[in-house]
């Protein structure tokens, strides 16, 4: 019940805690009646849903099928009156235990529900366990046929629930009112199909039946705290996140004890259309308080790094929310998702040493592919350090020589080391990305337009100035795209003063000309054009 309870509710328990408790109930069992075979399957679920330990569950399984009716040859007996209640229940539990398991081996499930219908083919466990599996393998036409048996054999509210709740699960809302208003018919003070109305009603969206039949539900248990905690799940399920906060504000006036309220209020918070992060870090924080290590799933984490980014006040909340998911990722290391999730978002949010790390773990763990690299070059060069940054954009571009873009972000690298250009750090990278896109030079037009933008500068302002090549690499500049209104006045701006500075006073005035015709309400140029007359004038 424990292990079954955790799978269909995943928020109010972490997978540590229910591995500890079903293990210490069935050893309790264990200690008081070595012979009941039911707490050895037990043992053995727990093995498998704890990490698929298919050997250690197959031992605790032996144990359960000694304690069964065998014959000599130690084949288990095909006649029903030799088995009780209890390893009946036992067998079928065997069946289905495969459910607890990640990668589940329906065959061995198979064999044994064929033996144990040869056993008690009247008994409808046996039919509603083959329809658990059925449904497990998803064939869910197939599991309600089996379940539909078991209902022919005993018509009761409890089975006509278990039928429902595969339509429900199968999203066919009509059928599954059906069979919980035919539990009714059976029971009409059948609490759980009330509660199965009221989940129905709520995927409808119609929340005012959802509620009356939630309301019912509530006024058979007694309007007691575990039917409200009941009640809550379904409302946070239903993504009803305002009747979530009410109803467990309720219960936490009443009763504070249970800490994971906290936790889905906080998720409620978190997850409205409007979200109220303030809040929902309010009431993360209180979880958190009293939750023990073993309390924490990495959903709590996950939620903390959604509502720091949400906030975003300062800095520090941008850094918390991406080591948040940093701590979500640790938690489990084995989810490629959730590593591509935290570089996201360490990268969109600039926090690039966390993106460094994680990029270099995924490429160290053989995802090497350029565009991985390109993003860790990258990271390096937005976090200021840029030899790195052109050591891995020079590994690229030896991996692949037609890859472009490594040679300009390796020359952006190159050019944030010596910005005042006196070494020219970046000229051999700018000169080699000429090279490079010569062969389609229409396809890398900004590119090119880039380096030449570079190395008519380098000419002007480094240690080896000399503007006939500064004018010469601009004019190749402006060749590139005579169309582009942006690139033109950019290097218009630098020929006149390249032109200005070589003390060209007639190409000089030219240019600035140039430039008032991009640029009509330009303010530099006609300053510069002033000046140049009067040394016109005076030549």
């Amino acid at each position: 019940a424990i292990l079954k309870s955790y799978q269909s509710d995943p928020y109010s328990d972490s997978k540590s805690n229910v591995l500890k408790k079903s293990t210490a109930c069935f050893r309790e069992g264990i200690a008081k009646d070595s012979l009941n075979p039911l707490n050895y399957v037990g043992l053995g679920m727990v093995e498998l849903f704890r990490n698929n330990d298919t050997l250690k569950a197959d031992a605790y399984f032996s144990k359960a099928f000694k304690l069964l009716p065998h014959k000599s040859s130690g084949a288990l007996l095909l006649k029903r009156k030799k088995y009780n209640d209890v390893q009946i229940k036992a067998l079928v539990k065997i069946q289905t235990a495969e459910l607890y398991s990640a990668t589940p081996r329906y065959y061995k499930s198979e064999e044994l529900g064929k033996t144990i219908l040869a056993i008690c083919p009247e008994n409808p466990e046996i039919y509603i366990a083959n329809g658990d599996m059925l449904l497990a393998q998803n064939k869910a036409s197939e599991a309600i046929a089996q379940y539909k048996k078991a209902l022919y054999l005993r018509n009761d509210a409890l089975t006509n629930v278990m039928v429902a709740r595969i339509y429900y699960m199968a999203r066919n809302t009509e059928e599954a009112k059906n069979y919980y208003q035919g539990a009714l018919n059976v029971d009409s003070l059948f609490a759980p199909a009330y509660k199965g109305l009221g989940d129905v009603f709520y995927k409808e969206r119609k929340i005012k039946q959802a509620k009356e039949n939630y309301a019912r539900f509530l006024e058979l248990t007694g309007n007691n705290i575990p039917a409200k905690i009941s009640y809550i799940k379904a409302l946070y399920k239903a993504k009803d996140f305002e009747g979530t906060i009410d109803i467990a504000n309720d219960i936490l006036k009443v009763d504070s004890s249970k800490n994971y309220i906290y936790r889905l209020v906080a998720y409620s918070f978190a997850d409205k259309d409007k979200p109220e992060y303030e809040k929902a870090l309010e009431y993360l924080n209180k979880f958190m308080a009293k939750a023990k290590a073993e309390d924490i799933l990495t959903k709590d984490y996950s939620y903390y790094s959604k509502i720091y980014l949400g906030l975003k006040r300062d800095s520090n909340d941008i850094r918390q929310g991406v080591e948040m998911l940093e701590k979500a990722y640790l938690a489990d290391t084995t989810s490629a998702e959730s590593l591509v999730e935290l570089i996201k978002a360490a990268y969109s949010n600039r926090v690039y040493d966390i993106a460094i790390k994680y990029l270099s773990k995924k490429i160290n763990g053989g995802d090497n592919t350029p565009g991985n690299y390109m993003l860790l070059g990258k990271g390096f060069y937005y976090n200021k350090e840029y030899s790195k940054s052109d050591s891995i954009f020079k590994i690229i571009v030896k991996k692949d020589s037609t890859y472009i873009d490594a040679y300009l972000w390796s020359a952006y690298s190159l050019s944030s080391l010596d910005p005042d250009l006196k070494e020219g750090l970046a000229k051999p990278a700018f000169e080699k990305l000429v090279d490079a896109t010569s062969v389609n030079a229409e396809k890398y037009k900004k590119e090119r337009f880039e380096a030449f933008s570079y190395l008519g500068s380098y000419y002007m302002f480094s240690k080896e100035a000399d503007l006939n090549k500064a004018i010469d690499q601009i004019k190749k500049g402006l060749e590139v795209d005579n169309t582009n209104a942006t690139w033109q006045l950019k290097g218009y701006y630098t020929l006149a003063f390249a032109y200005y500075k070589a003390k060209q006073w007639q190409n000089a005035k030219e240019a600035y000309e140039t430039i008032l015709k991009l640029k009509p309400d330009d303010t530099n140029a006609p300053k510069a054009l002033k000046d140049i007359n009067k040394y016109l004038t005076t030549q």
